[in-house]
């Protein structure tokens, strides 16, 4: 089972891992609970990166709404918290959950209340099992032991500063967006650019460390017609 976003990823289905789901004592949402907890066991699934992820057309029981509300919050998604495999589509386990502690603050019935915290930490049960856990600590291996690799071909193939434009006479490699924010970016190639140690230390300084932030920054220090 695999899908092509921007890369070829494996998934895998959730169907294979032994879930233990929290329990829950209101009498009344007995059933809406158990449907949940199938949901996630039968059209959950995880990528070989430790990404998690719920069947779009569940949204609804997982929002305790309906389906012109869960078309809605699928559509106001950003793109990373999206997969497409086939004529399959997913919604990632962090922007459900995101919603779904959204709505749990809402003034809503008791009930609602109550599966909506069940389907909170159901989801969760998905997230932080083992085998997907060790995916995770898998790809922060990888990344640890890759990005010198990278960097270093980055280095080698550049010749210029990337926002000055000068001849690079003391190369670093910037990460656009930070390590720290997106590691899934660490290795990706359009997120690392060559820089001269005074322009990085002034993306540094002006904390340019966003993908928006640094194209002001190159904005900003952009060469003149006179100096080109």
């Amino acid at each position: 089972m695999s899908s092509n976003k921007k890369q070829e990823i494996i998934l895998h289905k959730a169907d294979k891992l032994t879930l233990e789901f929290p329990e829950n004592d209101n009498p009344y949402i007995q059933k809406d609970i158990k449907k949940t907890n199938q949901v996630i066991q039968d059209n959950g699934i995880y990528t070989s990166e430790g990404q998690t992820f719920i069947d779009k057309k569940d949204i609804a029981h997982m929002l305790v709404t309906d389906t012109k509300g869960a078309n809605r919050v699928y559509n106001d998604l950003d793109d990373e918290d999206k997969l497409e495999n086939g004529s399959k589509k997913y919604i990632s386990v962090p922007a459900l959950n995101k919603e779904i502690s959204k709505r749990i603050e809402d003034p809503k019935d008791t009930n609602v209340k109550d599966r909506l915290k069940h389907n909170e930490k159901a989801l969760i049960t998905l997230r932080d099992t083992p085998e997907v856990e060790k995916k995770r600590e898998q790809l922060e291996s990888h990344i640890k032991k890759e990005l010198p690799r990278v960097k270093a071909k980055i280095r080698k193939d550049a010749k210029i500063d990337i926002v000055t434009k000068k001849p690079l006479t003391n190369p670093e490699i910037h990460h656009i967006e930070r390590v720290a924010d997106n590691p899934r970016k660490a290795l990706d190639e359009d997120n690392l650019v060559p820089l001269n140690k005074d322009t990085h230390i002034k993306v540094h300084n002006e904390n340019a460390d966003t993908k928006e932030g640094f194209e002001k920054f190159k904005e900003k220090y952009k060469p003149s017609e006179d100096e080109n």
